[in-house]
This record gives structure tokens, sequence and C-alpha cells, in this order.
């Protein structure tokens, strides 16, 4: 299924892998997203920032689909919003018992 396989611990510790990995996923997107509308409302073609901006630091894996379904207008998720819900609950309950705020 899967071609990177990383023994994260003991039981448990995979699924705070998997939340953190979540936060990264989500946070790209809106990332991805806010940075195009500033471009769009300034007046700059947001497919010409999308190429700019690809060939400098914001070339991440996971942000190439965000990219390129922002920029198409296009936004339809590449994983189901219930799913991604479920996975941020994880994350904030998670959070919640170490004490942590995570805005």
């Amino acid at each position: 299924m899967g071609k990177n396989i990383v023994y994260i611990g003991e039981a448990g510790a995979g699924q705070v892998a998997k939340a953190a990995n979540q936060i990264v996923v989500g946070v790209t997107i809106a990332a991805v997203g806010e940075a195009l509308v500033l471009a769009a409302k300034a007046g700059v073609d947001p497919a010409r920032v999308r190429e700019a901006l690809l060939g400098g630091f914001a070339p991440k894996p996971n942000s190439r689909f965000a990219w390129q379904s922002h920029v198409a207008a296009k936004f339809q998720p590449g994983f189901k919003t219930k799913l991604h819900r479920k996975d941020m609950g994880i994350v904030l309950n998670t959070a919640r018992e170490l004490g942590l705020a995570l805005p």
C-alpha cells in the first residue's frame, strides 16, 4: 500500500504521526488558498503565482495538489472531508490530553 514505512514507536505512536501529518496537510491546503486569494485580490494571475512559487521553497509534494486545484478553482478535496474532520478531531483530542494549544 505505502512505500515509506517508518517505525515510529510503541502502540499509539503511529496515530500521533498520522495526526501530525493531517496538521501539515490541512495547513498546507489553507495556506495555498490564502496565497492565491491574495494574488487574485491584488490583480495578479494566480496561475502565474503558482508557477513562480513552485520553483521556490513552496513545492512540497502534498502542496502540489492544493496549488493545482486552487488555481483551477476546483475545490474538490482529494480526501473526504468527513475523514479529514475525524483526523483533525484526533489531533485536537491528543493536543488537549497533552495540555497543548493547537489553534
